[in-house]
């Protein structure tokens, strides 16, 4: 039961994800769409996105869980902490989805407190 309660969440989690990725798709922002498809199939997979977004709330998409951490991503982009992934960030053209994959989960993974 525990299981299929985890399984459940992991979905909903994923679902927020990809929700945010067609908005971003929607409102032009490619590479923000393709973030948020990199970090939905990073949820789905176990991956250390899950491990943040499950910190955000019990709602993701009223807690805003899919844009606080492409926030989060982008604010160590901007203080210089994620070279690899600011590599990826434009004005440099829009990365392969595993690139941007492992640069992000890594990001992840170091700067998770």
């Amino acid at each position: 039961m525990a299981e299929t309660a985890e399984r459940d969440r992991r979905q909903i989690l994923a679902d927020a994800f990809e929700r945010q990725q067609r908005a971003c798709a929607r409102m032009e922002a490619p590479f923000t769409a393709l973030l948020a498809c990199v970090l939905k199939d990073d949820v789905a997979a176990g991956g250390p996105a899950l491990d943040l977004a499950q910190r955000v709330g019990e709602e993701p998409v009223a807690a805003a869980t899919a844009l606080r951490l492409i926030g989060g991503l982008h604010r160590l982009v901007l203080d210089d902490l994620v070279p690899d992934l600011a590599a990826l960030y434009p004005p440099h053209p829009l990365p392969k989805a595993n690139r941007l994959h492992d640069a992000a989960a890594e990001a992840m993974t170091t700067h998770s407190s």
